[in-house]
């Protein structure tokens, strides 16, 4: 059986589409050209009236732009925006005004904190030799915490050249620390008699810079130290001059003999020798004095050898400052000239 392909009968849309589209050809014979030109003509007409309107808006619009009411809400929307900005500036100038104060308040109160550590420190230090609860210990560490005080020394923002005003006070502090410690030192009651206020002046040269700049700038002042220590070495030795006179030690500490107060007999030593090769060395710094460090030298020569009789420790404290000083015979020879 065979089958044959069938035409499909059009819908009831496209029979509709296809009578509308005959309806208007049948409609295009019966429109005349002078109607047609009519048309164009009203249609141009009806073009030129709507650009004629839009340009009577356009107009309008810039009329409007142009008036007062439009500048003064043209004014208004910028003097909003410029409310606007100000409000931000002026928060962000209190915002910024705010963190210096905070900022100054606690410059201030580091100032005063380092201020108020440092003299609590000092008033320790100048109770030393009367307060026996500081020991030694106490008093190298005082030393250590017035170096970091005076060298963390917060700047005053409240100065104009505020950072030459800070070294300026560090400076002074430290003029101050050596100064404290050296009258406290030579001063009457401070008696070297007591071990533990030797043991202070070793360890304040050993660990305390203030002092030592002190003592350089103002090299006399070491004779004061010296003569602390010749007192009391002349007084010790006394008791036992053989004893005194017989006792070496090594560069490692060790002393010989033993004996009940050689230790007290080595910390004057050690001390007196310190002060005096401090002496030497401040020749360069000081050479208008010269001459006179040197015979303050000469002078201290006189007073170690008159107190111990001690040729070994003679040598040992002069010669880097008197070379030819190499045995007791040349000792004996530079002692004579102290008579």
């Amino acid at each position: 059986m065979s089958t044959e392909p069938t035409n499909a009968s059009p819908s009831g849309d496209e029979l509709q589409t296809a009578k509308s589209h005959a309806d208007l050809r049948k409609l295009e014979p019966e429109i005349s050209p002078p109607e047609r030109r009519r048309f164009d003509e009203t249609l141009q007409m009806k073009k030129s009236e709507a650009e004629y309107e839009k340009l009577k808006l356009e107009i309008s619009s810039l009329q409007w732009q142009n008036s007062w009411v439009a500048r003064l809400t043209t004014f208004a929307a910028i003097a909003t925006v410029l409310a606007t900005l100000a409000g931000i500036w002026v928060a962000y100038e209190n915002f910024t005004s705010d963190q210096e104060k905070n900022r100054r308040l606690r410059n201030e109160e580091l100032i005063d904190r380092n201020y108020n550590l440092y003299r609590t420190d000092l008033l320790q230090l100048s109770q030393y030799s009367t307060d026996g609860n500081l020991t030694v210990q106490s008093a190298m560490f005082l030393f250590k915490d017035i170096d970091d005080l005076i060298k963390n020394l917060p700047a005053d923002l409240d100065k104009v050249d505020s950072d030459n005003d800070r070294k300026q006070l560090q400076a002074q502090r430290r003029e101050d620390v050596g100064r404290l410690l050296f009258e406290r030192i030579r001063s009457e009651d401070y008696v070297f008699d007591k071990p533990r206020n030797v043991e202070f002046d070793r360890k304040a040269t050993d660990f305390c810079v203030p002092y030592v700049e002190f003592l350089q700038k103002n090299p006399n002042s070491h004779m004061n130290i010296i003569s602390k220590c010749y007192l009391s070495l002349r007084s010790l030795t006394q008791k036992d001059p053989a004893f005194y006179q017989s006792v070496v030690y090594k560069d490692d500490g060790e002393v010989f003999p033993n004996g009940k107060d050689v230790t007290t007999f080595m910390n004057l030593v050690y001390d007196y020798q310190t002060h005096v090769w401090l002496l030497h060395e401040s020749l360069n710094d000081n050479p208008a004095e010269a001459e006179k460090i040197k015979n303050h030298l000469h002078l201290s020569f006189c007073w170690f050898y008159g107190a111990t009789k001690n040729d070994f420790i003679t040598q040992k404290t002069y010669l880097k400052i008197y070379p030819w000083i190499d045995g007791p015979r040349a000792i004996q020879e530079e002692w004579r000239k102290c008579e």
